[in-house]
């Protein structure tokens, strides 16, 4: 079984991925860092998931820790300022609908 799609961009995207919805609030950063360190390298999130600050700081700490180097991770969102990451690798629009964030 293959462990990665390739996009039309010829990314790789792995086909397992941790998925940070419904995700305790103060737990969120450890279960990131713990999905990186166990070989996860896709990390869904989303800004409406209220918790993207926590995810960024988990995959955060497993780049300072050198546990994965960012060009292995493949991070689906919406938000790079609560990820404080460069750039996303995959903009995923859920359903297209707007909304204003107060």
């Amino acid at each position: 079984m293959a462990s990665s799609v390739t996009l039309h961009t010829g990314a790789k995207m792995p086909i397992i991925g941790l998925g940070t919805w419904r995700a305790e609030q103060g737990e969120v950063q450890a279960a990131v860092e713990a999905a990186i360190r166990g070989g996860y390298r896709h990390i869904d999130g989303a800004f409406l998931y209220q918790n993207e600050g926590e995810v960024g700081a988990g995959i955060r700490a497993a780049i300072d820790r050198g546990t994965a180097e960012r060009r292995e991770l493949f991070v689906v969102s919406k938000t790079l300022s609560d990820l404080k990451l460069d750039y996303l690798d995959l903009y995923l629009i859920h359903f297209p609908m707007g909304f204003q964030v107060q």
